[in-house]
């Protein structure tokens, strides 16, 4: 079965719809939600559910009008938007089922959650419905998380994963739900590998387990182990002053921020949201060129307001504190940050492929889809996948420039538990939770990686993505799995990954099948 989107009709809103709008309402949805009987909730998300999987438009917008409240289309934008978004979650996870009901806890407040699964993609969605006696009221997604719920054709054992992920992975290629490569191993083993979807649809070009993929986020666990080392050497500590390293920076940030507080996402330093020094990113050729573009907008931060400037107490992501780290790395050990990933990093690793300065063109490099545009400076869903916009800051950035072939993400893994990059026991360290993301679903961050637990199974890693590119890098440290996931897709990672750990956590027993 093939997941198209027919019937479609381009709309021009002039509200958009940013990436995380649908996640950001939920807590406020059910603290006004006037209707909480659990059966009419269930049936509302089952015919929203069973609209959006018919991946015909005209049937979608026809729910939108009729079951949505009219203060939420105005206040998401209009029938043509929701419309819009929710044809996109159709083109990312393919037909879904609602399949179970609980309760979810979220910060202060506990609510009803309806899970939708997809057979073909392998993603479960969390959905939150605010329903009024005027439709619904509001409409949340929760990606990531699942209900626990294994599949029962998963294998019991270890030794019929590879063909369950063969089969699971090509049809959610051949439906147009999966476009990347995958890797797994066991105790530094392969155990299974896999390409799948086109590297570059226009020169007809297939996905091959050589291809090269944007890592994004995924990155920054290099630049962490960068300054790991230089910790274990004794050249840096997790406690330095940002301004023992970057005495340019203004001391009232400088003197504060520590590089623990730049590895652990709570340094307060962002500028993510500054077009100017986004700009400023796409021409920088150096760590230098970057600290410039820190130095010119920096003042712009916080308004200005450097006398009001702490560290946080709490995590908020920031590209710009691995950045830094990246700058540390540099002037720590009096070598250019990319040359120093290739001779510490990737050569002892066996990463032959992998490559973190992107200023000259890169052989075998993947062309990223996406069902995202920018209108009017914001970024709206579309559903349908059309070629990503080149990312030129990207191109030498810490915080995520590197490419690499899945069985070299997989290798770095490996490498980095068996005690290869770091001790074992400055592994732990920096992998073990040090700032809570999201507690109540066990989701945290330590010294440079992302660490949480799903299905029974614990893990530890990285996600990365930005348009046309996704891309989870994990560890599974009591089971001895490394799961790679490399997409050229917006969110292309999510179905493929769930049905790994799904496999896995079967086949070892971490939870029951229900």
């Amino acid at each position: 079965m093939r997941a198209g989107w027919r019937g479609w009709r381009r709309s021009a809103p002039t509200v958009a719809l940013a990436l995380s709008l649908m996640e950001a309402p939920v807590v406020e949805a059910q603290a006004t939600a006037s209707v909480t009987d659990s059966v009419a909730l269930r049936q509302a998300a089952e015919a929203l559910v069973a609209a959006l999987s018919t991946g015909d438009a005209d049937r979608i917008r026809r729910f939108v009008e009729e079951r949505f409240s009219a203060e939420a289309l105005r206040r998401q934008g209009g029938a043509d938007l929701m419309t819009d978004y929710l044809g996109s979650l159709f083109i990312e996870h393919g037909p879904l089922e609602v399949r179970a009901s609980a309760m979810r806890t979220m910060g202060p407040m506990t609510m009803p959650m309806q899970w939708a699964y997809g057979d073909l993609s392998g993603a479960w969605l969390g959905l939150t419905i605010d329903l009024g006696s005027d439709g619904i009221r509001r409409f949340g997604v929760q990606r990531g998380p699942t209900p626990g719920i294994l599949p029962v054709d998963a294998p019991s054992e270890p030794a019929g994963i590879p063909a369950y992920l063969e089969s699971s992975l090509r049809r959610a290629a051949e439906a147009k739900l999966f476009s990347g490569v995958v890797v797994v191993t066991r105790g530094g083993e392969a155990l299974f590998q896999g390409a799948y979807g086109m590297a570059d649809e226009g020169a007809g070009r297939a996905m091959a387990l050589g291809t090269r993929i944007p890592l994004a986020s995924a990155a920054k666990m290099f630049t962490a182990v960068a300054i790991g080392q230089l910790v274990q050497e004794g050249v840096v500590s997790f406690d330095d002053r940002l301004s023992k390293w970057v005495p340019e920076y203004p001391a009232q940030v400088g003197d504060q921020v520590t590089v623990r507080h730049l590895l652990t996402h709570t340094s307060g330093i962002e500028m993510d949201d500054d077009p100017g020094f986004h700009a400023a990113l796409r021409s920088a050729r150096s760590m230098e060129d970057i600290l410039a573009a820190h130095l010119r907008y920096l003042p712009r931060m916080n308004e200005g307001r450097f006398q009001d400037f702490h560290p946080l107490d709490h995590y908020d992501y920031t590209n710009e504190g691995i950045d830094l780290l990246g700058l540390i790395v540099e002037r720590a050990s009096g070598v250019p940050w990319h040359e120093y990933l290739h001779r510490r990093v990737f050569e002892p690793a066996g990463m032959s492929a992998t490559a973190s300065d992107l200023l000259e063109s890169v052989p075998d490099l993947v062309h990223g889809y996406t069902f995202r545009v920018v209108v009017d400076g914001r970024v709206v869903p579309r559903p349908s996948w059309r070629p990503a916009p080149p990312m030129e800051e990207l191109r030498y950035r810490p915080a995520g420039s590197s490419v690499a072939t899945a069985g070299d993400a997989a290798r770095f893994m490996d490498a980095l538990f068996a005690g290869t990059l770091l001790s074992r026991e400055l592994v732990e360290e920096m992998t073990s939770r040090q700032i809570a993301i999201i507690p109540q679903l066990d989701q945290w961050y330590g010294l440079g990686f992302m660490r949480w637990t799903s299905d029974g199974v614990a893990s530890v890693g990285h996600i990365g993505g930005a348009p046309g590119m996704s891309t989870l890098i994990e560890h599974y440290p009591d089971l001895g799995y490394t799961v790679v996931v490399l997409s050229n897709h917006d969110g292309g990672y999510l179905g493929a990954s769930t049905r790994i750990r799904e496999a896995i956590a079967k086949a070892e027993g971490a939870t029951g099948a229900r």
